[in-house]
C-alpha cells in the first residue's frame, strides 16, 4: 500500500489545481448531501477545478507554479459535514420512532 504525507498529498494537489475536498467522493451520502447546500459559484469553481485536473493529468503536465500558490487544505465541503452528519442521524431518529 502506498501512502502520501501531507507533504507530498499537497504537492499532488498543487499540480493540478485541486483543494483536498475536491477528492472527497460525491457519491456519499453525506458529502452528496453537502454539495447540495453549496452555493452554485462553489459548485462551479469545483466542477472547472477537477476537469482541469483531468486536463492536466492527461496531458502528463503540472499546473503553472503561479497558479499553484493557495491553502489545498481549505475546507468547503468537510466543515459543512459533522452539521449534515448531525441533521441525517437526528431525521433517522424521528423516522424510528
Amino acid at each position: 500500500m502506498f501512502l502520501l504525507s501531507n507533504e507530498n498529498l499537497s504537492h499532488a494537489l498543487f499540480a493540478v489545481g485541486l483543494l483536498m475536498d475536491d477528492c472527497l467522493n460525491e457519491y456519499e451520502p453525506v458529502v452528496a448531501e453537502v454539495l447540495k447546500k453549496l452555493p452554485q459559484e462553489e459548485l462551479i469553481m469545483r466542477e472547472k477545478r477537477i476537469k482541469r485536473a483531468f486536463d492536466l493529468s492527461i496531458k502528463k503536465t503540472e499546473l503553472h507554479p503561479d497558479l499553484q500558490d493557495y491553502d489545498v487544505w481549505r475546507p468547503y465541503i468537510t466543515s459543512r459535514i459533522h452539521a449534515v452528519q448531525k441533521r441525517m442521524a437526528e431525521e433517522r431518529t424521528y423516522q424510528t420512532d
